[in-house]
């Protein structure tokens, strides 16, 4: 048995597609979990009747929450130990996530399926280890209103899509609830490191992600606390162990 968890922040067309693609391709049985992050009229109960999801939560929140806050909650609620998150803007494209959860124990560590664009391209969700001289770059870049991507690499994965086990989570000390906005995953997977366990990207997983997430332009002062926050978690990370 696996708990899925998802949080809509009135992403309501988005959590009909994800419910219908799990419909689909998800054949092992499974409780899905919907944090309502805006405490909508979303008829989450009647979508769930109409693709035959017989095991579903429904948590609204009294107040908007962060996505911290929110992911903690969902997990609190989990009835069994393989635990999936997964954004509103993600689709199942194929078997692949079944496949993977039917055929492999999930053991410690933090595992992230392959993220693809709407039209199949590879999206680069794997990061490099953030260091004080690209923050200021990424930082300066937001000011001007100008994307910039940070490096790639295998260091931490966008959390979009990442399985793991309830117990481990628990043990890592789930999110950070004191990131205001981004660097959340970030921050996580530096933790996870820093245990000496695995942070892995799941190549043969695949999933569409539709990039929904705000700008960090738009909320550049939630942006600048998190990255100075991180930066303060990345120190105190160093001295962890088991």
């Amino acid at each position: 048995m696996i708990s899925i968890i998802t949080v809509s922040h009135g992403h309501h067309k988005d959590i009909e597609k994800l419910v219908s693609s799990l419909s689909q391709y998800m054949k092992l049985s499974y409780e899905l979990i919907l944090i309502d992050n805006l405490n909508s009229s979303f008829d989450f109960e009647g979508l769930c009747n109409v693709f035959n999801i017989p095991d579903y939560k429904v948590i609204k929140n009294i107040s908007p929450m962060s996505f911290s806050i929110n992911n903690n909650i969902g997990v609190s609620f989990c009835s069994y130990d393989k635990v999936v998150l997964l954004n509103p803007d993600i689709c199942l494209i194929d078997s692949s996530l079944n496949n993977y959860l039917e055929e492999t124990s999930i053991v410690d560590g933090l595992f992230f399926p392959a993220l693809l664009n709407l039209d199949g391209s590879k999206q680069v969700s794997g990061k490099a280890k953030p260091n004080i001289y690209d923050q200021i770059l990424t930082f300066c870049a937001s000011i001007l209103s100008y994307k910039r991507e940070s490096p790639a690499g295998d260091y931490w994965y966008f959390a979009a899509a990442i399985i793991f086990n309830k117990k481990f989570f628990y043990k890592l000390g789930g999110f950070d609830i004191n990131f205001p906005m981004y660097a959340e995953d970030t921050e996580l997977c530096d933790r996870c490191h820093a245990f000496k366990d695995p942070v892995m990207l799941l190549e043969n997983v695949k999933l569409h992600h539709g990039l929904g997430g705000d700008s960090k332009s738009k909320y550049i002062f939630k942006a600048v606390i998190s990255n100075l926050y991180l930066r303060f978690k990345m120190f105190k990370n160093r001295k962890l162990t088991r």
